[in-house]
């Protein structure tokens, strides 16, 4: 019995350091460039100057867009930050955004064909991607009003500056947004550069179920305590994460069928089935017998629990290690290797849930407001966002125009009413026609020649070109055909 208890503890040691195969490795792709920012002065107490910056990972373009949306990027402080373009055949107004912290795309490929149909164009800055460092959250303010006000941004040199211009949040993105149009050094600006209106999609200030107003202590000191524990961990690397996200939310147990979104994300998930496993077949083999034939089994069958507890962890461990053996080959995708690049760690959630805190307690304590007019939007089953505290602690205090929609943490690319609510919001602000640009038309100082007669024009293939003499007389049919032939040779 404890060679076979040390035997589940190395097993699930190794699980959960990823060793079990590469396609249970949890390193990042070496392939993907990291930028280490260079020290710089921060004016924000929660980030003294000497703090470690954060490390950001060159993940690439925005993938799995449709072709004709145009993908690029700009440098601040030496790291690329990409955005993508959807624009309008019709442009009437241009929807600047911001996705939130790991999520390149917060509108779906449909919802921003929606825009476009109405005039609208999309550009979208996707926030670099911190793996599992933290500290970003500054550089994050630093990049977005750059994106959104320097005069040499995408979003200045691609659009004509006579756009009305609508500022759009997502997430992280929406704190984003609610402190650069809160703040009152940026009133000038945004007004010059011709932004009439913003909106925020699901905004970030708290996690769901961990509200300082709406939760108990309790839940908010356990998840802190955790989270301590865990800084570096993705969620669906713990137990507790996998409770959440599997069962809280997934609405599925244990023993039903695994997360297959990523095999790295199946370590945890696969422990607990093993235990689950253990006690069902401990169950199966003894207990249900036991309950049958008690008078028979009598004192024999007390001393038989520890073997078929043996022996059912026995079944156990040998199943998992069948489905995770060392030499069994795997194929390993990319967002399997790297789901540090899609997910949150604990320590990530964390500092942005205080900045989120810090934006809307500065909100109140100052009584400010937004510069322009603002929408917010959230969902009721939001599994990320706290909806209760962005309806008590910031509607209310920014006399924002509330919107509670379908869906889950991205409502605009689920609920039809509220993608239609949207555009109807920036409608009254789009211009009535698209601009035209001015060309100056010079003066035509000489007489315009004659027109040349059509069969005298020139002409780019050798088919093209004989043409030119069938309009004559049947003479020229010899020069016709050569012509043809002369054309036609290749140099």
């Amino acid at each position: 019995m404890a060679r076979i208890a040390g035997e589940f503890r190395s097993l699930t040691s190794s699980l959960s350091k990823g060793n079990a195969g590469d396609a249970l490795s949890t390193e990042p792709d070496p392939s993907i460039k990291t930028y280490c920012l260079p020290p710089f002065a921060i004016d924000d107490p929660d980030y003294p100057i000497g703090t470690d910056q954060a490390i950001f990972h060159d993940t690439g373009p925005v993938c799995r867009v449709p072709k004709h949306w145009e993908r690029d990027y700009f440098l601040v402080d030496d790291v690329p930050v990409y955005y993508y373009v959807a624009r309008a055949e019709k442009e009437l107004g241009v929807k600047v955004g911001c996705s939130g912290l790991k999520s390149d795309r917060p509108l779906s490929a449909a919802a921003v064909q929606a825009y476009n149909d109405a005039g609208i164009s999309v550009i979208i800055m996707a926030l670099p991607n911190p793996g599992r460092s933290l500290n970003f959250m500054p550089y994050y303010r630093k990049v977005f009003e750059e994106f959104v006000m320097d005069d040499e941004s995408p979003v200045h040199t691609l659009f004509h500056k006579d756009l009305p211009k609508f500022l759009y949040g997502h997430s992280t993105g929406g704190q984003l947004l609610t402190r650069m149009i809160t703040s009152p050094r940026n009133k000038e600006k945004l007004k010059q550069q011709n932004y009439v209106s913003a909106e925020v999609e699901a905004p970030f200030f708290e996690a769901t179920n961990l509200s300082e107003k709406h939760n108990s202590k309790i839940k908010r000191f356990a998840f802190d305590l955790y989270a301590c524990w865990n800084k570096n961990a993705l969620p669906r690397e713990t137990f507790g994460g996998l409770y959440y996200l599997h069962y809280t939310h997934g609405k599925q147990r244990f023993n039903i069928k695994l997360s297959k979104t990523s095999a790295a994300a199946q370590i945890p998930m696969r422990a607990a089935y093993l235990l689950n496993t253990a006690v069902k077949t401990v169950n199966d083999l003894y207990l249900s017998k036991l309950k049958e034939k008690t008078v028979e089994l009598g004192a024999q069958a007390m001393l038989r629990i520890p073997m078929n507890a043996a022996i059912a962890l026995r079944m156990s461990v040998e199943k998992i290690k069948k489905h995770y053996s060392p030499n069994k080959k795997k194929p390993e995708l990319w967002f399997e290797r790297n789901s540090e690049f899609r997910t949150p760690t604990y320590g990530q959630i964390q500092e942005d849930q205080h900045q989120g805190r810090k934006t809307y307690q500065i909100i109140q304590r100052e009584n400010r407001k937004p510069c322009m007019p603002l929408t917010i939007i959230t969902a009721a089953e939001d599994p990320f966002s706290c909806t209760k505290t962005t309806r008590s602690e910031v509607v209310s205090q920014l006399g924002a125009d509330f919107h509670l929609a379908k869906g889950t943490h991205n409502s605009i690319s689920e609920d039809r009413n509220c993608l239609a609510h949207s555009i109807g919001k920036m409608r009254p602000y789009l211009l009535k026609a698209p601009i035209q640009d001015e060309v100056a038309e010079e003066e035509d100082l000489y007489e315009t020649p004659a027109e040349i007669p059509k069969r005298w024009k020139t002409s780019t293939s050798g088919n093209r070109f004989g043409n030119i003499f069938k309009d004559g007389a049947r003479l020229l049919d010899p020069l016709t055909s050569a012509a043809k032939r002369l054309f036609r040779r290749s140099i």
